[in-house]
């Protein structure tokens, strides 16, 4: 019932604050002029990170508000750490234009901070090599995600297969906030 509640609520969230980007993005001058590497013929508002990084966390709150639910147990801090995070290279990209290059450092970075943060509760820590691996995949797929962007929507229905495929396979492993910060970011990608 708790998720569903989180689903709903990100997904209404979602709606509002992706209504109120695409209002409010012209204004700043945040829009994409139609390009040949993009597949939009008008303008397009940029900034859409915003509403779905605004209804995940709101869609979060009725876990923080029932009793007896662990809203993010210690060991998974890190992981929304890293998503906001790398929210803020995206908006940063949104209105700066970062490089390639600074955009593969941003990840790599955080990637690192992630592994090496996470993995500081294994005992032994991890070895060098799965370190290594760890850290370009996360980078990886941040620039994998990033490279869909340039069609409306594409990123978003791609992360919400894979995100509602990770809460069903993991759901139980990962715990209840982390189950749950999966199910509000799929609402908030559904809006």
């Amino acid at each position: 019932m708790l998720a569903l509640l989180v689903f709903a609520l990100a997904t209404a969230c979602a709606v509002f604050f992706g209504w109120l980007v695409r209002r409010w993005a012209p204004r700043i001058g945040a829009v994409v002029p139609p390009r040949a590497d993009r597949w939009h013929s008008e303008p397009t508002p940029t900034m859409g990170g915003i509403a779905i990084v605004a209804a995940t966390v709101l869609g979060c709150v009725p876990v923080f508000l029932v009793p007896g639910v662990l809203p993010f147990a210690d060991t998974w801090v890190p992981v929304p750490l890293a998503a906001l995070a790398m929210f803020v290279v995206g908006v940063l990209d949104d209105r700066l234009q970062l490089s390639p290059t600074a955009k593969l450092v941003a990840s790599l970075v955080v990637g690192a901070l992630l592994v090496f943060v996470l993995a500081r509760n294994e005992p032994g820590g991890l070895p060098w090599w799965l370190t290594i691996v760890s850290i370009v995949w996360f980078a990886g797929l941040c620039h994998a995600v990033n490279l869909l962007d340039n069609m409306d929507g594409l990123a978003a229905g791609i992360a919400l297969v894979a995100t509602v495929f990770l809460t069903i396979v993991f759901g139980d492993a990962l715990g209840s906030g982390l189950d749950m910060l999966l199910v509000s970011f799929a609402g908030a990608l559904l809006g």
